[in-house]
């Protein structure tokens, strides 16, 4: 129905002739762009633009149509009843896909609400690799919400690392001669061959109903995890399968390379260094890694038995924290001993990463000399103020008052007893007066000696430039 001349009365008020109806010509506000119609200058409705573009380009019927979901009504309603009555064509769209909308820290993104966040901004303010964009997409259904937020994130970031740590340690053991190791497949291989075969039909089926990425992303995570363990189990005697682990490997980089997560076609796992080396320069980088990485052990073992570690050992994280870093090379040394392995990696990251362990480092040295300074803090104020001798203690702390507030003549003082002798009046002083300051005097008394005990102001000298010092290193690390 357009909006009219015809229709005017009806518009007015506020009324539709039949509840299907909707505006296909509106009349332009004051601003708003206008073009000439039989009906009166204006625009078209909001559901036409659509129709008139799309069958524009299309023609009378497309075979997709997307969108979020709350555009299934009236919006795409009305496509179809304006498009089809126009073609005269009973099927516009074959099929719509109608996504699910992305919420900000469990708010649905919008610029109204002021947590509108590009694609770009994500990568460029929030650090955010394009790879751990897709894998944060993929473990969303595409037609529910998602959530973008700290903990979803993370989540991704966590799942980037765990897939490129496995596939350079696929890397490590392709490395090797594996065709001079035994052939066949052992029990380990059938157990890890059972588990491919589970994960392929569980991402299969998950991909035939619906697209439904998460549930295929969980398994494929966890084939990793199964491989991993595989990889990492082998016992003296075994060895891990090149051929099975390749397999794999491969099988898990291909789905990622549908989901867009790995580049190109004719690698495993993803591309980091050396990609375009010919096969003698590829040969040569791993013999001199593994020479490098070999000497390398040598040196951090003989500086432990031979009592030099503190002098050799930091050279030796030198080497894997920064050279080493910056040409791609990831060290791994064992907590438990034994040969550190390599893996290529991409220098930015590695670089990230160790920039963010010198900062934690920072942090928790920080913290700890915080700790450290709040600590000594409380000590020296505690015994700092038993610095006075007992029998001048309680006149001090009398002179510290201001004038109009002390109680107690200064000049008539028992310098045996430390106690006061007359008000500032000339009166004595009550004897209820007298035993209260008793009192106090041997609560003092019991303080001050533990300080004499401890070592007396030398002692607590010692712990006064102890505290300064803190706080200078602390000052520092600011």
């Amino acid at each position: 129905m357009a909006e009219g001349e015809g229709a005017l009365s009806k518009a007015v008020d506020g009324e539709k002739r039949s509840a299907n109806d909707f505006a296909l010509w509106k009349f332009s506000k004051p601003g708003e762009p206008s073009w000439p119609a039989p009906w009166g200058a204006g625009r078209p409705g909001w559901h036409i633009e659509c129709s008139v573009m799309a069958s524009d380009l299309l023609g009378e019927n497309m075979d997709i149509h997307g969108g979020g979901w709350d555009l299934k009504f009236p919006h795409h309603d009305n496509e179809c009843a304006q498009s089809e009555a126009c073609n005269e064509h009973h099927q516009w769209v074959n099929y719509f896909l109608h996504c699910g909308h992305l919420h900000i820290k469990g708010l649905k993104m919008s610029k109204s609400l002021k947590n509108f966040v590009t694609i770009q901004q994500a990568l460029d303010d929030l650090g955010v690799s394009p790879r751990t964009m897709r894998l944060l997409f993929l473990a969303n259904s595409w037609n529910r919400p998602m959530n973008f937020s700290d903990q979803s994130l993370d989540e991704a970031k966590e799942k980037e690392r765990v897939l490129r740590s496995f596939f350079g340690s696929v890397d490590v053991i392709l490395r090797g001669d594996y065709w001079q190791q035994a052939q066949g497949a052992t029990p380990r291989d059938r157990a890890l061959i059972a588990q491919l075969k589970e994960a392929q039909q569980t991402v299969h089926a998950a991909l035939k109903n619906n697209f439904d990425t998460p549930t295929a992303l969980t398994a494929l995570m966890g084939l990793v995890s199964a491989t991993n363990q595989y990889m990492a189990a082998a016992g003296p005697g075994e060895r891990a399968s090149a051929t099975l682990v390749r397999k794999i490997s491969r099988y898990i980089t291909h789905l990622f390379q549908v989901f867009g997560v790995v580049e190109g076609n004719d690698f495993l796992g993803f591309a980091v260094g050396g990609g375009g080396a010919g096969a003698a320069e590829e040969a040569a980088l791993i013999q001199v890694t593994d020479a490098l990485t070999t000497f390398r052990d040598a040196v951090r073992d003989a500086a432990k038995t031979a009592g030099v570690a503190g002098a050799l050992l930091p050279l030796c994280d030198r080497l894997r924290d920064e050279q080493l870093a910056d040409a791609g090379i990831r060290l791994e040394d064992k907590p438990g001993g034994g040969p550190t392995t390599w893996k290529r990696d991409d220098p930015q990251l590695l670089r990230q990463e160790r920039d963010a362990r010198l900062a934690q480092a920072h942090e928790q040295a920080r913290r700890k000399l915080g700790n450290q300074a709040e600590v000594k803090r409380k000590l020296v104020e505690k015994w700092a103020q038993y610095e006075t001798a007992p029998a001048d203690y309680l006149r001090a702390a009398e002179a510290a008052k201001p004038a109009d507030q002390q109680k107690y003549a200064l000049d008539a003082w028992d310098a045996v007893t430390g106690l006061p002798t007359q008000l500032r009046d000339g009166a004595a002083v009550a004897e209820k007066d007298v035993k209260k300051l008793q009192k106090d005097l041997a609560k003092y008394e019991k303080g001050y000696k533990e300080l004499q005990d401890k070592g007396g102001l030398p002692w607590l000298r010692e712990q006064q430039q102890e505290y300064a010092a803190i706080l200078d290193e602390l000052e520092k690390l600011k």
